[in-house]
């Protein structure tokens, strides 16, 4: 099946649970970007009319209303990487719901240690692993598949994390990575809580090292439970292109665009003394145990199942 076919039946699966995320991961150019924007530009195209709500008029709303955030989640990147959590209803009565997106692609970029935070030796291997802050990708995670118990005790036994009585948030605000500074930019993303499907993209999220491998244990948690009505459910993407020298091109050309490199040869050298060391770990250290669809995008774009 095709982009579109999965929209379909990510749409079916997504009808008796309140929020569906797939977990979309592979190594650097195999096509997780273009294929989650494919995906989600398909679904809000079809079941919300392309619909959009504009950051810096949420960021106004928010800042001309004095909304505090209910809480903050903080590491070494400071604000810069920070993530507020928002469960004011204000803004869900102030705000045209209907422009709410259907679906949503975010990405682990945002989460790129800034530059002033980041070791030395680490600057010419900025990307891999160790230059993101994985505890707050984690954390990310944890909140997109809270949910509301059916008990009303706000203890959601799944991700071990503790939630207050009713709707967990109404609106979380990421940061977002800007090329042109080359460092994660705060206001980034918002996210609303009743966005159906949310595409999360990154190279490491399925790494069984920590603290990323907490995200599959969360998954099985929640692959283990029975799903009700309050509860979300996960599905695994893997993106593979077996072909190097396409991989390789596209993240030269990528590196070029954004300003890293002077030329494509130059973008091709980074490539190999950095991106190529990062597919490995990628490649060697993911845990595939919970792919429910393979992304396949040497030559046309297939998408193959993997579970029932």
């Amino acid at each position: 099946m095709d982009i579109e076919d999965l929209g379909e039946l990510l749409v079916e699966k997504s009808k008796n649970v309140s929020r569906l995320v797939l977990v979309m991961y592979g190594t650097p150019g195999s096509g997780k970007t273009t294929n989650a924007e494919r995906l989600v530009n398909y679904l809000n195209n079809k079941y919300n009319n392309g619909a959009v709500l504009d950051t810096d008029k949420i960021t106004h709303f928010i800042e001309e209303k004095g909304l505090k955030a209910k809480r903050k989640y903080e590491g070494r990147g400071g604000p810069q990487t920070r993530i507020c959590e928002y469960d004011s209803t204000v803004i869900d009565d102030s705000i045209d719901m209907s422009k709410v997106p259907f679906a949503a692609h975010l990405k682990m970029d945002g989460f790129h240690l800034p530059l002033k935070q980041l070791a030395e030796n680490l600057h010419s291997r900025r990307g891999c692993q160790e230059s993101f802050e994985g505890e707050l990708v984690v954390q990310l995670f944890k909140l997109l598949v809270q949910w509301e118990t059916e008990e009303g005790d706000g203890n959601n036994q799944a991700t071990g994390v503790k939630i207050e009585e009713g709707k967990p948030w109404n609106l979380l605000c990421i940061p977002d990575f800007d090329h042109k500074l080359k460092d994660p930019n705060n206001p980034g993303r918002y996210i609303f809580s009743n966005t159906k499907i949310i595409v999360f993209e990154g190279l490491y999220l399925m790494l069984n090292i920590e603290p990323w491998c907490q995200i599959s244990q969360i998954i099985k948690a929640i692959k283990d439970k029975k799903p009700g009505s309050h509860s979300p459910i996960v599905e695994v993407a893997q993106v593979e292109d077996n072909d190097v020298e396409e991989m390789s091109q596209r993240v030269a050309a990528r590196h070029l665009r954004s300003g890293l490199v002077d030329s494509l040869n130059d973008g091709l050298n980074r490539y190999f003394a950095n991106d190529s060391i990062n597919a490995s770990v990628v490649t060697t250290l993911s845990n595939h145990d919970f792919d429910d669809y393979s992304i396949n995008t040497s030559g046309k774009t297939k998408v193959y199942c993997r579970s029932n």
